[in-house]
């Protein structure tokens, strides 16, 4: 039981890590659930084939070690790459070198200065 909670926390982990860095997250689930069950089961096949007669509780240690293993190696694939840094409005005002004229109201006939106004 201790084991999915472990396993529930590290996919929230690696998907909010996948995030910060501008990854699919859904897909850092996905890779830890595999990486999870897949060496798990590799490890209960090589604990239980290590003795010459097989022992449940030997199988599940080697299992689990194994498991923990893919847990940490998927955290570290969702926490590799840079942290991409938000953008402030300060930032987007920056950028802007020229002013925009906008026209406010109806078309005039004459050219009319005050019906415009700089943003």
């Amino acid at each position: 039981m201790i084991e999915i909670i472990i396993l529930i926390f590290l996919c929230r982990a690696n998907y909010k890590n996948a995030k910060a860095r501008g990854k699919s997250g859904g897909l850092y689930i996905a890779i830890t659930l595999a990486l999870w069950i897949v060496l798990e089961l590799i490890g209960i096949a090589i604990g239980m084939s290590s003795s010459t007669y097989p022992n449940m509780l030997q199988g599940a240690m080697v299992g689990l070690v194994f498991a923990v293993a893919g847990g940490i190696i998927s955290y570290y694939l969702a926490k590799s790459g840079p942290v991409m840094q938000k953008s402030t409005d300060s930032d987007n005002h920056l950028n802007h070198t020229q002013p925009t004229i906008v026209n406010q109201g109806k078309p005039n006939k004459r050219n009319d200065e005050d019906s415009n106004i700089i943003v």
